[in-house]
């Protein structure tokens, strides 16, 4: 079997991290796939056919063609167009392909206003036309049906394939945060307003009682809130206690040196970052933003939730796992076996069962 993972466009987002894993997850199975773009800059790799074009009709055609000349057998790709491109271009193959459409964010944030019925109706019949549509976590999955996205007999969950290493529990383990001089915290995501890194300022502009520094890791996606952020950080005097990396992809690497992974994010589906921290034993706060941070963390049995824009929520948090042990130390040593429900043989074997 030959399947394309296909995606419009690749950046540093998480989509494209997505892509490079399951190409990633498809080889350790020993199963030839091939990632095909028609615009790429993505510090994941260069392992990629790209198609330089940006006309949809042409877009058929170049995809039809590779189709043919990779003797494709399937394509995974993502919401939006995609789907409905793959699928005319299998067809004009003269190829029987099944085409699975794979939905990442919410629907609300999608970026159509409530009279965008044309865009709507398009995105809904790019669904129709494919084999099958896989949501990232249930509770994507629940909401695409809900609000009429999707048929129900249609749509199945598959978790991202993150973790590709064996995964060795450490029992017993025993951090002591409540004496560390400085707290090490992991933001990790696009700077955006979805990934609410205002929220996470005006949090630890109230700490007082610890040393802290907030690793913001990513890209800026959004300029005019990038300057929002660092006129808070400015205002709070936060200056010497924010780290601004840029976009990273050895994020494992980074969380070894981290204590806590702290999302306040607006809106997920399937938070990656916190599934990495789940593996690399970091306790984790989140807000409970739909969808996919309270089913990650079961809840908060895995994690401290509070809810979205809740800095003060967010803050009481904090003080409530560094200042203890019991409460960290619980969180680290029943990390990495939530972290076995994403690991990328399951991812595989979900995908092939559809395919097969």
């Amino acid at each position: 079997m030959a399947i394309a993972i296909y995606s419009n466009v690749l950046d540093n987002g998480g989509i494209s991290k997505f892509v490079y894993n399951m190409q990633n997850a498809f080889e350790k199975k020993n199963i030839k796939s091939e990632i095909v773009t028609f615009s790429a800059d993505t510090i994941y790799g260069d392992n990629i056919t790209l198609l330089n074009c940006t006309n949809h009709g042409n877009r058929i055609i170049m995809l039809k063609n590779f189709i043919k000349e990779k003797n494709i057998d399937a394509i995974i790709t993502n919401t939006w167009f995609e789907g409905a491109i793959a699928k005319v271009a299998a067809i004009l193959s003269g190829k029987k392909v099944k085409v699975i459409s794979v939905v990442h964010i919410r629907p609300n944030l999608w970026g159509f206003s409530k009279n965008d019925i044309l865009r709507k109706s398009m995105a809904k019949l790019s669904l129709k036309m494919c084999h099958k549509v896989v949501a990232v976590s249930n509770e994507l999955k629940e909401a695409m049906i809900k609000e009429g996205w999707v048929n129900e007999k249609k749509i199945t969950t598959i978790y991202n394939p993150v973790i590709f290493d064996e995964i060795k529990n450490h029992k017993n383990k025993f951090r002591d945060i409540e004496n560390k001089k400085n707290i090490d915290i992991a933001v990790i995501g696009w700077i955006q307003p979805r990934k609410a890194q205002d929220t996470i300022v005006k949090a630890f502009s109230q700490i007082k009682d610890r040393s802290f520094t907030l690793n913001f890791i990513g890209g800026v996606e959004d300029e005019a809130f990038n300057n929002e952020v660092k006129t808070l950080i400015e205002k709070n005097n936060l200056q010497g206690k924010v780290k601004f990396w840029g976009p990273r992809k050895d994020i494992f690497k980074i969380l070894e040196d981290m204590d806590i992974l702290i999302s306040a994010s607006r809106g997920e589906a399937l938070p990656t970052v916190m599934i990495e921290a789940l593996y690399c034993e970091k306790p984790i706060i989140s807000s409970d933003c739909d969808y996919g941070p309270k089913e990650i963390l079961d809840n908060g049995k895995y994690g401290l939730i509070f809810k979205v824009n809740d800095y003060d929520g967010l803050s009481k948090c904090f003080n409530e796992l560094v200042n203890n042990n019991e409460l960290y130390n619980k969180f680290l040593n029943l990390s990495q076996e939530r972290s076995k429900l994403f690991t990328y043989d399951k991812a595989v074997k979900s995908y092939l069962e559809i395919l097969e």
